[in-house]
């Protein structure tokens, strides 16, 4: 195997374990061995982030838990398509990226430390649609510019 594909799978493995550690385990370990947590699903577009705007309008939160909350999920897989397109092409990370996030949201619901929510997966997939736009961006300058 050639030096650059072992180098990006590198980069993308510690960043796939720097997302699990962040999106997964954002809450203190304790709660897994809490049994009044409650599993909750949340499959309704567009509700929670709807949610978080109002209480954001009408003072409830501030600007940084809202801003925090939509573009974090966002900015998080940003870099984890850009890395993944290193290694394979845009369909196959696409799909290995949905894949993922919606196992991320499924573990949340499985260990009672989260909450499914398809905003969730609909915030993490713009980010990874950004990260390939900006990848091929990339691909495209390298080549016309060497």
């Amino acid at each position: 195997m050639e030096y650059k594909k072992i180098r990006n799978i590198s980069v993308f493995t510690i960043y796939l374990v720097f997302v699990v550690y962040v999106v997964v385990f954002k809450t203190d370990l304790n709660i897994l061995f809490n049994n009044n947590v409650q599993r909750s699903v949340q499959l309704e577009p567009l509700y929670t982030i709807k949610s978080f705007y109002n209480a954001y309008v009408n003072g409830y939160i501030g600007p940084y838990f809202f801003y925090s909350n939509i573009l974090g999920n966002i900015l998080i897989f940003i870099p984890f398509s850009f890395t993944l397109y290193m290694i394979l092409n845009a369909t196959l990370s696409t799909i290995i990226s949905f894949l993922f996030i919606v196992s991320i949201e499924f573990t949340q619901w499985i260990l009672k430390i989260g909450v499914f929510d398809v905003d969730d997966v609909i915030l993490n997939m713009i980010g990874i649609i950004i990260g390939l736009i900006i990848c091929k961006l990339v691909f495209v300058y390298r080549r016309r510019h060497g």
